[in-house]
């Protein structure tokens, strides 16, 4: 979308070009006969040797991304997102280990 509040020549230009064609193409499309619609053909095959099919699994998630009208975010926000975490995946701390301990074993390493 245009910005409106732009002041460059160049693109002021570009805009009622652009505003131009739009009304032309309008007026085109209304003067044009509507076409005739056909019902799309369903391709019928009768030789399905490996017997694949095609089906439409696809499930219809609820994209409420969009902040205002024309933006949305990139990404799910944090309490859309479920995920659970398997014990495999944790960390567990040892209690038993002073931070002086930890701190002499960075310095040993360097």
């Amino acid at each position: 979308k245009p910005n409106p509040t732009c002041s460059n020549a160049a693109c002021l230009q570009r805009r009622a070009d652009y505003q131009a064609w739009l009304q032309k193409h309008l007026a085109e499309q209304a003067d044009a006969p509507a076409a005739p619609t056909e019902a799309p053909v369903a391709a019928a095959v009768d030789d399905n040797e490996w017997g694949f099919e095609v089906t439409d699994e696809s499930v219809n998630v609820e994209d409420n991304r969009e902040v205002v009208d024309g933006i949305m975010y990139a990404y799910l926000r944090n309490e859309e997102v479920k995920t659970e975490v398997s014990a495999a995946d944790t960390v567990t701390s040892q209690a038993s280990v002073d931070l002086s301990d930890l701190q002499a074993q960075l310095k040993a390493m360097q």
